[in-house]
């Protein structure tokens, strides 16, 4: 006869302990922390950059392995290089932009008083950066100027990170 199953018994308690339940009750409550996707994105960017500096060979190398989508008789391939820099991060800041309109409907920002410095925060956040990187580079045709868009979507990045792993910590606007 099978135990009777209310509604205030917990899933958890209703399958018995395994091995492999050991591990992954941990990590769900791991990714249920929202500091969690900062941290992990702060430690990888650290480790991409030891990496690069420490082997650049086979850093160049993974960055442009093919990758290849197949639908039917349609095939689409690219390197890695071009599905992070542009189809991943396509994805990212489309992201960014429906968290934005978010709070700007809904949230804290919907007062245009409260989203005054955010907007103007974030503004600086990216044009600062982007114009002492333009004044450093050397002018001309094959000039490093033409990566400023890449070095703001670092910038980006890293700021994400740094904010998902504060946001507990302080109060809307936090930027």
């Amino acid at each position: 006869m099978s135990a009777k199953v209310t509604s205030s018994d917990k899933i958890e308690d209703l399958f018995p302990e395994t091995p492999i339940r050991k591990i992954i009750t941990p990590m769900e409550r791991l990714m249920k922390v929202e500091t969690t996707g900062g941290i992990v994105l702060i430690i990888m960017t650290i480790a991409a950059l030891i990496w690069a500096n420490v082997s650049p060979e086979s850093y160049h190398h993974v960055w442009h392995m093919p990758f290849a989508l197949t639908i039917g008789s349609w095939v689409g391939s690219a390197d890695l290089h071009w599905l992070i820099n542009d189809a991943m991060m396509t994805i990212f800041f489309f992201n960014i932009g429906l968290e934005v309109k978010g709070e700007m409907t809904y949230g804290e920002l919907r007062n245009p008083k409260a989203a005054s410095l955010p907007i103007i925060a974030a503004a600086g956040g990216m044009l600062f950066p982007a114009l002492i990187y333009l004044l450093l580079c050397p002018h001309g045709e094959h000039s490093a100027a033409h990566g400023w868009v890449s070095r703001r979507r670092l910038i980006l990045l890293l700021w994400w990170a740094a904010w998902l792993s504060l946001a507990k910590r302080c109060r809307m606007p936090c930027v």
